[in-house]
């Protein structure tokens, strides 16, 4: 089972499983886009506290996917509201195990 996924190079073969779509209610978290609206922050101004592109916050916000750099970044700027484990599977995978 495989979601389809906007790729710019090949978007009829590019694919990722589906458990990489992360929804709010599976961690328990915001969503970052959700986060940064409440905060009342623009995507440029999120991208400058993160020192990021807006592209690639963008990115992050549109395919729910981060490097586990990013993404543990991300959950100390929001003060844990946004779980590095709904950005990064290789976070949520470790945290399991050491659960």
């Amino acid at each position: 089972m495989y979601e389809k996924r906007r790729y710019l190079a090949f978007p009829e073969i590019r694919t990722r499983p589906i458990d990489f779509a992360f929804k709010k209610s599976e961690h328990g978290s915001m969503k970052l886009s959700e986060w940064r609206k409440e905060q009342g922050l623009s995507l440029e101004a999120l991208a400058d506290k993160l020192s990021k592109s807006k592209g690639h916050l963008s990115a992050v916000e549109n395919d729910g996917y981060a490097t586990a750099r990013l993404a543990l970044d991300i959950e100390k700027l929001t003060d844990g509201k946004v779980d590095a484990a709904s950005l990064n599977p290789e976070i949520r995978d470790a945290r399991r195990a050491a659960a």
